[in-house]
């Protein structure tokens, strides 16, 4: 842009300069996850040099932080928030995050989604119909959520919606499935 030859020799000591410098930075956004009542953590992984390597996104009130680790482990998460954590993590199902006992555990509506569709575009005959209905809860849901945002009910109000929809993913999956994927989709 400026006319100016980077080699990759080159740019590496720069990003590892502005790393040091913005440590104190990076150890201010970690402070914060550790205070947030709400933590999202996900994870997306790659290869370097025929080695995995794991991109950590957590998201926290108002920070986000994204570690780079050699694994995909709740290990580096539990080394910021550590085990006694007791807010609310949203989180995608993968057992690794059930160490955090003290926190209140959120199922990411959008992953219980995209399963289900998946499953419902590969299944066939009545192996459909399970799918759909999870679609179809976790939709009505979304629909009744949506206008909380911009006016919140009362307490007696969202208790009650609460339960309802308790009620009704409590009925929808605790028969046993006669399909081994939708028996994984119900225990998910």
């Amino acid at each position: 842009m400026f006319g100016i030859t980077l080699s990759r020799g080159a740019s590496a000591p720069i990003v590892l300069r502005a790393g040091q410098r913005l440590q104190p930075a990076y150890q201010e956004i970690q402070e914060r996850l550790q205070t947030a009542a709400v933590s999202t953590p996900d994870e997306t992984g790659w290869r370097v040099g025929g080695h995995p390597v794991w991109l950590h996104a957590w998201i926290g009130e108002g920070v986000t932080c994204y570690p780079i680790d050699p694994q995909r482990s709740a290990d580096a998460l539990e080394r910021v928030l550590g085990l006694d954590w007791s807010g609310v993590l949203v989180q995608d199902g993968w057992s690794r995050y059930e160490r955090f006992r003290e926190a209140c555990h959120q199922q990411c509506q959008a992953h219980v989604l995209r399963r289900a569709h998946d499953l419902e575009a590969v299944a066939t005959g009545r192996a459909k119909v399970f799918p759909r209905q999870v679609i179809d809860l976790f939709q009505d849901s979304l629909q009744v959520r949506d206008p909380f945002v911009h006016a919140f009910p009362d307490r007696d109000r969202r208790e009650h919606v609460f339960a309802e929809f308790a009620d009704r993913l409590s009925a929808l999956t605790r028969q046993p499935r006669a399909d081994a994927a939708n028996q994984r989709l119900a225990g998910h």
